[in-house]
């Protein structure tokens, strides 16, 4: 994690993190970075969120390694932002030149990469931040980590992020929330203080009935049920474990 860390303590040094990260992918035999990312993808947001930075702050390497890949064939001098394209007018005549702030693009390229990967997204915010028993007031929800990082998520993918907005990611991602709990509601979920871990999933769900009403998460538990199963199969098969 030390250099995804200096993509927001050093951002200009965007060029050699990628460089570095494209050679520890090739090291662990990964034909692209992107590759590794996929297998690390929620490895990577949960120690991500664990930081308390926000998730718009995500460098571009891990949002869009294409993107920086392509830019930098465009111009060898990444670090030296920002990047300048000739226009040729009408007459094949080069003009003034337009310019490409790829830090402008930044904000709009991270959300689009939390809407991709949202059915991971939303669980883990709600795990992430999970220390102790939860103050269920409208107040402590408001001034938590967690509601802080739903706002941030909401606004990304729904463009909103009022009350009512908020539900309706929830809503919208109840099958992939439950498919990370209900491993973590099992007595064996893992080898490590399980009675914490089911006590963490318990507390999540008091969470959702705190801001879904009951009868919406019974509804889509039990109509979801083959979409939950899917997605335990396939967080398995991508080997994340929460502890």
């Amino acid at each position: 994690m030390d250099i995804i860390h200096m993509s927001v303590i050093r951002p200009g040094l965007i060029a050699l993190r990628f460089r570095s990260l494209e050679y520890i992918a090739h090291l662990r035999s990964f034909a692209r970075l992107e590759d590794m990312l996929r297998v690390e993808q929620e490895w990577l947001l949960q120690n991500w969120i664990k930081t308390g930075r926000k998730l718009l702050s995500w460098s571009l390497c891990l949002c869009s390694p294409s993107l920086v890949r392509n830019l930098m064939r465009l111009n060898s001098t990444w670090d030296l932002m920002p990047i300048y394209f000739s226009e040729i007018d009408s007459d094949g005549d080069r003009s003034e030149r337009n310019t490409l702030d790829v830090h402008k693009l930044h904000d709009e390229i991270c959300s689009d990469h939390i809407l991709q990967t949202a059915s991971s997204h939303v669980p883990l915010i709600l795990i992430g931040h999970l220390e102790g028993s939860i103050d269920l007031t409208k107040d402590a929800i408001d001034s938590s980590k967690r509601w802080k990082y739903l706002v941030e998520a909401s606004n990304a993918l729904v463009i909103g992020s009022t009350d009512s907005d908020i539900a309706n990611v929830l809503r919208g991602h109840l099958h992939d929330i439950y498919a990370y709990l209900f491993p973590m509601l099992q007595n064996d979920c893992c080898i490590d203080n399980p009675v914490s871990v089911q006590t963490q999933a318990n507390s999540i769900v008091k969470f959702l009935r705190r801001v879904l009403p009951e009868k919406i998460i019974k509804k889509q538990a039990a109509k979801k049920v083959d979409l939950v199963i899917r997605r335990i199969i396939a967080i398995e098969w991508q080997g994340y474990h929460l502890l």
